[in-house]
């Protein structure tokens, strides 16, 4: 389980194509959009300069110290001394540089957001949506196209670096659940068990009482067969080999807790779930695709849920969405994702309303909010990145608690109990999985609204305004949805505790809602 958890953080990092640190990645270089952006990035880079001088100053003769000694400290402190004058240095010319920009650019971004344009944050340039020209390119590429590339690539690396000796394994049964050959690559096995566990989710196939039990071995096979060490052992001795050691899949635990097609026209394709769909490593290049097209999507289809709004049946629109927020609560942590989703579309629509209000005593209350909506914005992003790092922080000591339990010796179900009752692993656990969707949904729905609300393909700038209002209105729906009595705090802790437990093993009973008294 601690090499689960371990994994999992691991698969949740950024590619390799992402890994590698740039000059960027400390100092904050990119296009500013105004006097304001620019004032914020050149405080962030003169932060960051002094910050990494402190540091070097520290680190290095610590470091040194500890591989050479004495010496080593002297070598440390010369490079800690010069780290720690160069770098605020560079910190504060690349601040400046920022300033500078932010005010030359700021005649521009006046100019450009009068004549409806938009600032695209990615591509750090004004731009102009128009949701009919995203839907011809759509259709011009297919997300398959970029999976199948990639799956290619990773298939000729597989094959020239794989060690595994050829032959037939000992038992086959693993493979022939997630049908597939006995010298499947690992993209080839990541590949079929995504597309396998939509198939078979319980949530699909809720009058299958078979389902269950198809979905849990589904995922045993990919537990296997996706670790090497695993899937050698396998090979040799069948599932005997295998011994007792209690292993989780990171993978199928997001899918059962998080994984719901029913929110696929709201929030799409998640990043997690993109990657194990192409079943290999994606380039930089393939997952901004991935994500641009996704957005452009998602966008298509927002402006055609607003329809009716637009169109002036208020009423009908309520009603309409009301329903369709009462079937999504049911869902697997549906109430707290149309929460999510529900204060995203609000925000943006507050902040657009006042962004295009003409300024006037009149509209002074619009222009408020506007700017209130955007501090909000910053604000819960920042706590929401924050959250994303204690959760990760809390994920390692739990891994760490759970390696100590493994190496004493101790057997499965006392293992499992312990890690039950300690108040931290299960809630790291999950609060990991949550933080890193509500980073992924935020951000995209985010530009999704930028889309819909800048469209300028049909609308106008009074039908944008109805569109906005009515973005405004979904939101406040969502948001009002009360969760059903199955997912409460209680019972929701109750499910996870028993994924965990039966993944080494140990059946405990699942807490069930008490029934309504009118039932």
């Amino acid at each position: 389980m601690a090499k689960a958890i371990t994994e999992w953080t691991g698969k949740t990092a950024a590619p390799k194509a992402q890994q590698d640190v740039e000059f960027s990645d400390i100092f904050s270089v990119r296009r500013p959009k105004n006097v304001w952006a620019g004032t914020s990035s050149g405080v962030q880079s003169i932060l960051k300069g002094v910050a990494a001088g402190t540091a070097s100053l520290v680190a290095a003769p610590t470091a040194m110290a500890y591989q050479e000694g004495f010496g080593g400290f002297v070598k440390g402190l010369g490079a800690g001394i010069a780290g720690a004058v160069v770098l605020p240095i560079v910190g504060c010319t690349v601040g400046a540089v920022q300033i500078g920009r932010g005010l030359w650019n700021t005649p521009e971004a006046i100019t450009e957001t009068f004549s409806g344009k938009r600032w695209d944050q990615r591509q750090r340039a004004w731009v102009v949506d128009n949701l009919v020209e995203d839907g011809v390119k759509l259709a011009e590429k297919d997300d398959e196209d970029i999976f199948a590339a990639a799956r290619q690539r990773a298939q000729v690396e597989e094959k020239a670096e794989s060690s595994q000796a050829v032959g037939e394994p000992r038992e086959t049964g693993f493979y022939e659940v997630l049908d597939i050959k006995p010298d499947a690559t690992q993209a080839e096995i990541k590949r079929a068990y995504y597309l396998l566990a939509r198939q078979l989710h319980p949530d699909k196939n809720k009058d299958d009482p078979t389902a269950a039990a198809r979905f849990q071995e589904l995922g045993e096979a990919y537990q296997v067969l996706s670790n090497e060490e695993l899937r050698k052992k396998y090979d040799t001795h069948g599932k005997e080999g295998l011994g007792d050691e209690p292993i989780i899949d990171a993978t199928a635990f997001f899918a059962m807790l998080f994984g719901s097609e029913q929110f696929d026209h709201l929030v799409g394709r998640l990043s997690l779930a993109a990657m194990a769909a192409a079943g290999a490593e994606l380039r930089r290049e393939e997952l901004q695709s991935l994500q641009e097209r996704r957005e452009c999507r998602l966008a298509i289809k927002l402006s055609a849920l607003l329809t009716c709004y637009t169109e002036g049946d208020v009423e009908g629109f309520d009603v309409l969405m009301q329903k369709q927020a009462a079937v999504l609560a049911n869902a697997s942590f549906g109430s707290v994702m149309l929460h999510t989703v529900g204060y995203i579309y609000e925000n943006a629509a507050d902040q657009y309303i006042g962004s295009i209000s003409n300024f006037s005593f009149s509209n002074m209350s619009a222009f408020g909010t506007s700017q209130f909506a955007s501090i909000a914005e910053k604000g819960h992003g920042i706590k929401t990145r924050i959250n994303a790092i204690g959760s990760a922080i809390n994920v390692y000591k739990a891994s760490r608690k759970v390696t100590e339990a493994m190496k004493e010796g101790e057997s499965k179900e006392a293992m499992a109990q312990q890690v039950l009752q300690s108040k931290d692993v299960l809630p790291a656990f999950v609060d990991a999985l949550w933080s890193a969707t509500v980073i992924d949904i935020e951000g995209t729905l985010h530009n999704v609204c930028q889309k819909v609300l800048f469209d300028r393909s049909t609308a106008d700038k009074k039908s944008s305004l109805v569109r906005a209002q009515g973005l405004k209105r979904l939101g406040q729906i969502f948001q009002s949805v009360k969760a059903p009595e199955s997912a409460s705090a209680d019972n929701l802790r109750g499910q996870m505790e028993a994924a965990m437990m039966a993944a080494v093993g140990v059946e405990v009973p699942v807490p069930q809602p008490e029934m309504s008294r009118d039932a």
